[in-house]
Protein backbone atom coordinates (compact mmCIF):
# COMPACT_ATOMS: atom_id res chain seq x y z
CA UNK A 1 0.00 0.00 0.00
CA UNK A 2 1.69 3.79 -0.93
CA UNK A 3 1.62 6.26 1.62
CA UNK A 4 2.48 10.02 1.26
CA UNK A 5 6.10 11.01 2.33
CA UNK A 6 9.60 9.32 2.06
CA UNK A 7 10.28 7.95 5.46
CA UNK A 8 8.22 6.23 8.07
CA UNK A 9 6.12 9.52 10.23
CA UNK A 10 6.50 11.80 7.64
CA UNK A 11 4.65 13.16 4.41
CA UNK A 12 6.66 15.29 1.77
CA UNK A 13 5.62 17.81 -0.70
CA UNK A 14 8.08 18.83 -3.01
CA UNK A 15 7.87 22.23 -5.07
CA UNK A 16 9.78 23.36 -8.11
CA UNK A 17 9.31 26.62 -9.66
CA UNK A 18 9.99 27.88 -13.47
CA UNK A 19 10.73 30.57 -15.51
CA UNK A 20 9.37 30.02 -19.39
CA UNK A 21 10.98 31.18 -22.42
CA UNK A 22 8.76 31.85 -25.50
CA UNK A 23 7.19 28.93 -26.66
CA UNK A 24 8.30 27.01 -24.27
CA UNK A 25 7.13 23.25 -23.74
CA UNK A 26 9.73 20.87 -21.94
CA UNK A 27 10.51 21.31 -17.86
CA UNK A 28 13.02 19.02 -16.31
CA UNK A 29 16.13 19.71 -14.22
CA UNK A 30 17.20 22.23 -11.69
CA UNK A 31 14.36 24.83 -11.33
CA UNK A 32 14.83 28.57 -10.01
CA UNK A 33 15.74 26.99 -6.73
CA UNK A 34 18.15 24.94 -7.57
CA UNK A 35 15.91 21.91 -7.07
CA UNK A 36 16.21 19.06 -9.49
CA UNK A 37 12.84 18.19 -10.48
CA UNK A 38 12.27 14.07 -10.07
CA UNK A 39 8.99 12.62 -9.70
CA UNK A 40 7.91 8.64 -8.95
CA UNK A 41 4.35 8.95 -9.79
CA UNK A 42 2.55 10.45 -11.89
CA UNK A 43 -0.72 10.59 -10.30
CA UNK A 44 0.98 12.64 -7.30
CA UNK A 45 1.97 15.47 -9.90
CA UNK A 46 0.16 18.64 -9.68
CA UNK A 47 1.46 21.47 -12.42
CA UNK A 48 0.23 24.85 -12.97
CA UNK A 49 0.86 27.71 -14.74
CA UNK A 50 0.83 31.15 -13.93
CA UNK A 51 -1.30 29.83 -11.05
CA UNK A 52 -3.74 28.40 -12.75
CA UNK A 53 -4.24 24.02 -12.51
CA UNK A 54 -3.65 22.68 -16.05
CA UNK A 55 -4.81 19.02 -16.93
CA UNK A 56 -2.57 15.65 -17.23
CA UNK A 57 -2.65 12.97 -19.58
CA UNK A 58 -2.35 14.62 -22.32
CA UNK A 59 -4.86 17.64 -22.01
CA UNK A 60 -2.36 20.47 -20.97
CA UNK A 61 0.55 18.27 -19.87
CA UNK A 62 2.70 15.23 -20.06
CA UNK A 63 4.30 13.63 -17.06
CA UNK A 64 5.39 10.09 -18.01
CA UNK A 65 9.50 10.47 -17.39
CA UNK A 66 9.56 11.04 -13.61
CA UNK A 67 12.45 13.95 -14.48
CA UNK A 68 10.16 16.40 -16.93
CA UNK A 69 6.94 18.03 -17.63
CA UNK A 70 5.89 18.56 -21.31
CA UNK A 71 3.35 21.42 -21.88
CA UNK A 72 0.54 20.61 -25.00
CA UNK A 73 0.94 24.13 -25.45
CA UNK A 74 4.28 26.52 -25.55
CA UNK A 75 4.20 28.62 -22.34
CA UNK A 76 4.94 31.87 -23.37
CA UNK A 77 7.80 34.68 -22.34
CA UNK A 78 8.00 35.09 -18.16
CA UNK A 79 5.53 32.30 -17.42
CA UNK A 80 5.54 30.84 -14.05
CA UNK A 81 5.31 26.56 -14.29
CA UNK A 82 4.60 25.41 -10.59
CA UNK A 83 4.95 21.93 -10.40
CA UNK A 84 4.01 19.96 -6.78
CA UNK A 85 5.07 16.69 -6.11
CA UNK A 86 3.69 14.48 -3.60
CA UNK A 87 6.31 11.68 -2.66
CA UNK A 88 4.89 7.94 -1.83
CA UNK A 89 6.45 4.78 -0.40
CA UNK A 90 5.59 1.43 0.42
CA UNK A 91 6.46 -0.52 3.20
CA UNK A 92 6.08 -4.89 3.49
CA UNK A 93 3.36 -6.57 5.30
CA UNK A 94 4.43 -6.53 8.87
CA UNK A 95 3.39 -5.78 12.73
CA UNK A 96 5.40 -4.30 15.08
CA UNK A 97 4.70 -4.99 18.66
CA UNK A 98 7.03 -3.97 21.69
CA UNK A 99 10.02 -3.28 19.20
CA UNK A 100 9.88 -7.42 17.58
CA UNK A 101 9.37 -7.46 13.77
CA UNK A 102 6.72 -9.93 13.27
CA UNK A 103 7.32 -12.33 10.04
CA UNK A 104 4.52 -14.82 8.42
CA UNK A 105 1.23 -14.99 8.35
CA UNK A 106 -1.11 -12.98 10.95
CA UNK A 107 -2.83 -15.51 13.06
CA UNK A 108 -4.40 -13.38 15.96
CA UNK A 109 -4.83 -10.52 18.12
CA UNK A 110 -5.21 -10.09 21.71
CA UNK A 111 -7.04 -7.16 22.30
CA UNK A 112 -7.47 -7.07 26.33
CA UNK A 113 -7.78 -10.42 26.52
CA UNK A 114 -10.41 -11.01 23.88
CA UNK A 115 -8.72 -12.84 21.41
CA UNK A 116 -10.10 -12.85 17.67
CA UNK A 117 -8.86 -15.41 14.85
CA UNK A 118 -8.31 -13.70 11.39
CA UNK A 119 -8.84 -16.86 8.95
CA UNK A 120 -5.96 -18.21 7.49
CA UNK A 121 -7.63 -19.17 3.79
CA UNK A 122 -7.36 -15.47 2.53
CA UNK A 123 -10.89 -14.78 2.79
CA UNK A 124 -10.99 -11.67 5.54
CA UNK A 125 -13.21 -13.14 7.59
CA UNK A 126 -12.82 -12.29 11.74
CA UNK A 127 -14.91 -15.37 14.15
CA UNK A 128 -14.53 -15.63 17.81
CA UNK A 129 -12.76 -18.11 18.91
CA UNK A 130 -14.73 -19.26 22.09
CA UNK A 131 -18.96 -19.09 21.14
CA UNK A 132 -18.98 -18.50 17.69
CA UNK A 133 -20.39 -14.64 17.99
CA UNK A 134 -19.01 -11.52 18.43
CA UNK A 135 -20.46 -9.00 20.72
CA UNK A 136 -19.54 -5.12 20.80
CA UNK A 137 -20.20 -4.07 24.25
CA UNK A 138 -20.76 -0.40 26.19
CA UNK A 139 -20.85 -0.07 29.25
CA UNK A 140 -20.48 -3.30 30.22
CA UNK A 141 -23.89 -4.54 27.69
CA UNK A 142 -23.49 -6.13 24.86
CA UNK A 143 -25.08 -3.38 21.87
CA UNK A 144 -24.77 -5.26 18.88
CA UNK A 145 -24.42 -8.68 18.25
CA UNK A 146 -23.50 -11.11 15.04
CA UNK A 147 -24.00 -14.74 16.12
CA UNK A 148 -23.17 -17.91 14.76
CA UNK A 149 -26.52 -17.99 12.67
CA UNK A 150 -25.64 -15.14 10.86
CA UNK A 151 -28.19 -13.17 12.93
CA UNK A 152 -27.35 -9.15 13.48
CA UNK A 153 -29.09 -7.80 16.54
CA UNK A 154 -28.64 -4.33 17.23
CA UNK A 155 -29.56 -2.27 21.01
CA UNK A 156 -28.53 -4.98 23.30
CA UNK A 157 -31.47 -7.98 22.17
CA UNK A 158 -29.00 -11.64 21.56
CA UNK A 159 -32.66 -13.27 20.43
CA UNK A 160 -36.41 -11.96 18.61
CA UNK A 161 -37.92 -11.56 21.22
CA UNK A 162 -35.19 -11.18 24.02
CA UNK A 163 -35.79 -10.37 27.73
CA UNK A 164 -37.27 -6.64 27.89
CA UNK A 165 -34.71 -5.12 26.22
CA UNK A 166 -35.53 -2.69 23.13
CA UNK A 167 -33.89 -3.32 19.79
CA UNK A 168 -33.92 -4.55 16.03
CA UNK A 169 -32.84 -7.98 14.52
CA UNK A 170 -32.04 -8.79 10.75
CA UNK A 171 -32.04 -12.49 9.65
CA UNK A 172 -29.60 -14.00 6.97
CA UNK A 173 -33.16 -14.88 5.22
CA UNK A 174 -33.93 -11.08 4.97
CA UNK A 175 -36.66 -10.71 7.51
CA UNK A 176 -35.84 -7.38 9.77
CA UNK A 177 -37.60 -7.55 13.15
CA UNK A 178 -37.99 -4.78 15.30
CA UNK A 179 -38.94 -5.65 19.30
CA UNK A 180 -39.42 -3.12 22.07
CA UNK A 181 -39.74 -4.62 25.41
CA UNK A 182 -38.69 -7.85 24.36
CA UNK A 183 -41.69 -8.62 22.00
CA UNK A 184 -41.88 -8.28 18.58
CA UNK A 185 -43.31 -5.07 17.32
CA UNK A 186 -42.39 -4.97 13.22
CA UNK A 187 -41.79 -7.68 10.92
CA UNK A 188 -40.37 -7.17 7.42
CA UNK A 189 -40.37 -10.12 5.58
CA UNK A 190 -40.35 -11.48 1.61
CA UNK A 191 -42.28 -14.08 1.39
CA UNK A 192 -42.88 -16.06 -2.14
CA UNK A 193 -46.33 -16.35 -1.53
CA UNK A 194 -47.13 -13.33 0.08
CA UNK A 195 -44.92 -10.85 -1.75
CA UNK A 196 -43.44 -8.10 1.05
CA UNK A 197 -45.00 -8.28 3.88
CA UNK A 198 -44.54 -5.67 7.10
CA UNK A 199 -46.10 -7.51 10.20
CA UNK A 200 -47.07 -5.20 12.96
CA UNK A 201 -47.24 -7.17 16.36
CA UNK A 202 -48.26 -6.13 20.10
CA UNK A 203 -47.93 -8.35 22.77
CA UNK A 204 -46.48 -11.36 20.49
CA UNK A 205 -49.88 -11.09 18.05
CA UNK A 206 -49.96 -9.90 15.04
CA UNK A 207 -52.61 -6.68 14.86
CA UNK A 208 -51.91 -5.42 11.03
CA UNK A 209 -50.21 -5.94 8.48
CA UNK A 210 -48.80 -3.96 4.90
CA UNK A 211 -47.85 -6.37 1.91
CA UNK A 212 -48.71 -6.78 -2.06
CA UNK A 213 -50.39 -8.98 -3.82
CA UNK A 214 -51.02 -8.74 -7.36
CA UNK A 215 -48.74 -5.71 -7.60
CA UNK A 216 -51.23 -3.81 -5.58
CA UNK A 217 -51.13 -3.04 -2.11
CA UNK A 218 -53.14 -4.32 0.97
CA UNK A 219 -53.04 -3.04 4.20
CA UNK A 220 -55.40 -4.17 7.77
CA UNK A 221 -55.65 -7.03 9.81
CA UNK A 222 -56.74 -10.47 9.35
CA UNK A 223 -60.01 -10.73 7.16
CA UNK A 224 -60.35 -6.79 7.63
CA UNK A 225 -57.71 -5.39 5.40
CA UNK A 226 -58.65 -3.00 2.47
CA UNK A 227 -56.60 -3.66 -1.25
CA UNK A 228 -55.91 -1.40 -4.16
CA UNK A 229 -56.93 -3.06 -7.07
CA UNK A 230 -55.79 -1.89 -10.74
CA UNK A 231 -52.47 -0.10 -9.12
CA UNK A 232 -55.11 2.52 -7.44
CA UNK A 233 -57.94 3.15 -9.76
CA UNK A 234 -60.15 1.86 -6.79
CA UNK A 235 -59.67 0.30 -3.06
CA UNK A 236 -62.20 -2.81 -1.94
CA UNK A 237 -62.29 -5.11 1.10
CA UNK A 238 -59.37 -7.71 1.37
CA UNK A 239 -58.27 -10.54 3.38
CA UNK A 240 -55.12 -10.33 4.40
CA UNK A 241 -54.53 -13.86 6.36
CA UNK A 242 -55.59 -15.26 3.30
CA UNK A 243 -54.90 -12.95 0.62
CA UNK A 244 -58.53 -13.27 -1.03
CA UNK A 245 -60.66 -10.36 -1.89
CA UNK A 246 -64.06 -9.82 -0.43
CA UNK A 247 -67.42 -8.76 -1.55
CA UNK A 248 -69.91 -7.38 0.32
CA UNK A 249 -67.73 -6.88 3.23
CA UNK A 250 -66.38 -4.25 5.73
CA UNK A 251 -67.95 -0.92 7.22
CA UNK A 252 -67.08 2.61 6.29
CA UNK A 253 -67.53 4.02 9.97
CA UNK A 254 -69.05 2.45 12.65
CA UNK A 255 -72.36 2.82 14.46
CA UNK A 256 -69.98 4.46 17.46
CA UNK A 257 -67.32 5.79 15.64
CA UNK A 258 -69.19 7.73 12.28
CA UNK A 259 -67.58 10.00 9.62
CA UNK A 260 -68.86 13.43 8.94
CA UNK A 261 -69.36 14.68 5.51
CA UNK A 262 -68.80 12.70 2.97
CA UNK A 263 -67.07 14.38 -0.76
CA UNK A 264 -67.90 12.19 -4.00
CA UNK A 265 -67.76 13.36 -7.85
CA UNK A 266 -69.81 10.32 -8.14
CA UNK A 267 -73.05 9.16 -6.64
CA UNK A 268 -73.62 6.19 -3.87
CA UNK A 269 -74.00 2.75 -6.26
CA UNK A 270 -76.39 0.65 -4.10
CA UNK A 271 -76.82 -3.21 -5.18
CA UNK A 272 -80.20 -3.73 -6.63
CA UNK A 273 -79.91 -6.95 -8.78
CA UNK A 274 -83.33 -9.28 -8.83
CA UNK A 275 -81.06 -12.20 -8.94
CA UNK A 276 -79.93 -11.47 -5.53
CA UNK A 277 -83.03 -10.82 -3.73
CA UNK A 278 -85.85 -12.69 -2.38
CA UNK A 279 -89.51 -12.44 -1.00
CA UNK A 280 -89.82 -9.58 -3.53
CA UNK A 281 -93.46 -8.00 -2.86
CA UNK A 282 -95.76 -4.85 -3.02
CA UNK A 283 -96.48 -2.87 0.35
CA UNK A 284 -99.25 -4.27 2.26
CA UNK A 285 -102.50 -1.99 3.46
CA UNK A 286 -100.62 -1.45 6.69
CA UNK A 287 -97.13 -0.62 5.37
CA UNK A 288 -98.60 1.72 3.32
CA UNK A 289 -100.58 3.21 6.15
CA UNK A 290 -97.47 3.28 7.93
CA UNK A 291 -95.95 4.99 4.75
CA UNK A 292 -98.47 7.80 4.52
CA UNK A 293 -97.73 8.65 8.54
CA UNK A 294 -93.84 8.80 7.61
CA UNK A 295 -94.10 11.47 4.72
CA UNK A 296 -95.81 13.90 7.43
CA UNK A 297 -93.14 13.38 9.75
CA UNK A 298 -90.10 15.38 7.97
CA UNK A 299 -89.03 18.28 10.79
CA UNK A 300 -86.38 20.58 11.08
CA UNK A 301 -83.95 20.15 13.67
CA UNK A 302 -80.16 20.88 14.59
CA UNK A 303 -77.60 18.52 16.10
CA UNK A 304 -76.46 19.66 19.63
CA UNK A 305 -72.70 18.85 19.01
CA UNK A 306 -73.18 21.42 16.15
CA UNK A 307 -74.88 24.00 18.55
CA UNK A 308 -72.21 23.05 21.46
CA UNK A 309 -69.49 24.05 18.92
CA UNK A 310 -71.07 26.71 16.59
CA UNK A 311 -73.22 28.36 19.12
CA UNK A 312 -76.42 30.29 16.96
CA UNK A 313 -74.08 29.60 13.43
CA UNK A 314 -74.78 26.09 13.79
CA UNK A 315 -77.35 25.16 10.34
CA UNK A 316 -80.28 23.93 10.42
CA UNK A 317 -81.34 20.48 8.89
CA UNK A 318 -84.19 18.69 7.60
CA UNK A 319 -85.16 14.63 7.96
CA UNK A 320 -87.00 12.55 10.15
CA UNK A 321 -86.73 11.76 13.87
CA UNK A 322 -86.06 7.92 14.11
CA UNK A 323 -87.77 7.23 16.96
CA UNK A 324 -91.31 8.59 15.34
CA UNK A 325 -90.16 5.92 12.47
CA UNK A 326 -90.43 3.49 15.18
CA UNK A 327 -93.88 4.75 16.78
CA UNK A 328 -95.72 4.86 13.21
CA UNK A 329 -94.48 0.81 12.57
CA UNK A 330 -96.16 0.11 16.03
CA UNK A 331 -99.20 2.08 15.51
CA UNK A 332 -99.74 -0.29 12.92
CA UNK A 333 -98.79 -3.24 14.54
CA UNK A 334 -95.74 -3.60 12.37
CA UNK A 335 -92.11 -4.24 14.50
CA UNK A 336 -89.40 -1.75 12.68
CA UNK A 337 -86.98 -3.58 13.57
CA UNK A 338 -87.97 -5.48 10.72
CA UNK A 339 -86.86 -3.05 8.42
CA UNK A 340 -83.88 -2.37 6.57
CA UNK A 341 -84.71 1.69 7.42
CA UNK A 342 -84.70 1.69 10.52
CA UNK A 343 -81.22 0.75 12.60
CA UNK A 344 -80.70 0.89 15.82
CA UNK A 345 -76.90 0.20 17.61
CA UNK A 346 -76.13 -0.47 21.25
CA UNK A 347 -72.25 -0.63 22.46
CA UNK A 348 -70.59 -0.40 26.17
CA UNK A 349 -67.86 2.60 26.04
CA UNK A 350 -65.38 3.91 28.75
CA UNK A 351 -62.80 6.18 28.33
CA UNK A 352 -63.73 6.67 24.57
CA UNK A 353 -62.82 2.55 24.00
CA UNK A 354 -66.06 1.26 22.41
CA UNK A 355 -67.12 -2.90 23.32
CA UNK A 356 -69.36 -4.45 21.02
CA UNK A 357 -71.14 -6.50 24.20
CA UNK A 358 -71.95 -6.12 28.01
CA UNK A 359 -69.60 -9.12 28.30
CA UNK A 360 -66.43 -7.67 27.52
CA UNK A 361 -67.14 -4.12 28.19
CA UNK A 362 -65.49 -3.42 32.04
CA UNK A 363 -68.22 -3.39 34.90
CA UNK A 364 -68.19 0.60 35.04
CA UNK A 365 -68.83 1.24 30.80
CA UNK A 366 -71.48 3.10 30.21
CA UNK A 367 -74.43 1.89 28.14
CA UNK A 368 -74.98 3.78 24.83
CA UNK A 369 -77.36 3.51 22.07
CA UNK A 370 -78.07 5.31 19.18
CA UNK A 371 -81.05 5.09 16.39
CA UNK A 372 -80.16 5.88 12.71
CA UNK A 373 -82.16 5.71 9.18
CA UNK A 374 -80.66 4.62 5.87
CA UNK A 375 -82.66 7.24 3.67
CA UNK A 376 -82.58 5.67 0.95
CA UNK A 377 -84.68 3.19 1.70
CA UNK A 378 -86.76 5.43 3.32
CA UNK A 379 -87.55 7.46 0.84
CA UNK A 380 -88.71 4.59 -1.39
CA UNK A 381 -91.00 2.86 1.31
CA UNK A 382 -92.85 6.47 1.27
CA UNK A 383 -92.64 6.33 -2.50
CA UNK A 384 -94.11 3.29 -2.51
CA UNK A 385 -97.44 4.81 -0.77
CA UNK A 386 -97.35 8.16 -2.84
CA UNK A 387 -97.97 6.10 -5.94
CA UNK A 388 -100.80 3.77 -4.56
CA UNK A 389 -102.17 7.40 -3.76
CA UNK A 390 -101.87 8.92 -6.80
CA UNK A 391 -103.95 5.81 -8.42
CA UNK A 392 -106.04 5.59 -6.31
CA UNK A 393 -107.30 9.33 -7.07
CA UNK A 394 -106.59 8.35 -10.94
CA UNK A 395 -109.31 5.66 -10.65
CA UNK A 396 -112.03 7.77 -9.17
Amino acid sequence: MPYIGRTLGQGTRSRFLYTATAGQTTFSGSDSQSNTLAYADNNGLDCFQNGVLLKGGGADYTATTGTSVVLTTGASVNDVIEILVYDVFAIADHVKKSGDAMTGALTNIDVNGTELILDADGDTSITADTDDQIDFKTGGSDRVTIDSSGNLFVGGITAIPSSSVNGFGVLPTGIIVSAVNGDKSAVFNRNSSNGEIVLLQKDGSTVGQIGVASNDIFFGSGDTALKTYNAGDAIHPYNASTLSNRDNAIDLGMYAIRFDDVYASGGVNTASDENEKQDIANLTDKELKVANKLSALFKTYRWKDRVVEKGDKARTHSGIIAQEIQSAFSAEGLDAYKYGLFCSNTWWEKDKEIYDTKEEAPKDATEKTRLSVRYTELFSFIFSSIEARLTALESK
